[in-house]
């Protein structure tokens, strides 16, 4: 089990970057876990909470990806970035242009995870659950 605190004044530094980054995809890969099971949640008002929060996840994507895809652009015109042997993309002007033109077809897929998401909401905020009086699903 890994613990870390998450604050938005953490250190602007690569050791955050990096345990940030590391336990984006161990959270999401947690809730499918315990998702699988009926019991995860009581209600609908819980799983539409839940696709709220994944859609607020989603439209913070963009920004995240486009600072990377500056990043990438200013080492690039820095000269920071070199290609390993062999690499599709020998060039680092050519890799470099290659990841960001990636990422702003990332940062539109992400934009149209959330309105999928968004419009999914729009119906689960009306639902409510109905006791039935059992302890059965």
């Amino acid at each position: 089990m890994t613990t870390i605190s998450i604050v938005t004044d953490a250190p602007a530094d690569p050791a955050t970057v990096t345990e940030y980054g590391d336990a984006l995809p161990e959270l999401v890969r947690a809730l499918n876990h315990i998702t699988r099971h009926h019991e995860a949640m009581d209600y609908p008002p819980d799983a539409d909470r839940l696709i709220r929060n994944v859609s607020r996840a989603a439209s913070m994507l963009p920004q995240l990806l486009e600072q990377v895809s500056g990043w990438l652009e200013a080492e690039q015109a820095a000269g920071r970035i070199e290609m390993a042997f062999g690499s599709l993309f020998p060039d680092p002007a050519h890799a470099a242009d290659a990841a960001r033109m990636d990422l702003e077809q990332a940062q539109a897929h992400a934009r149209m995870l959330q309105q999928a998401l968004d419009a999914a909401a729009a119906v689960t905020c009306d639902m409510s659950g109905v006791e039935d009086g059992s302890d059965e699903p």
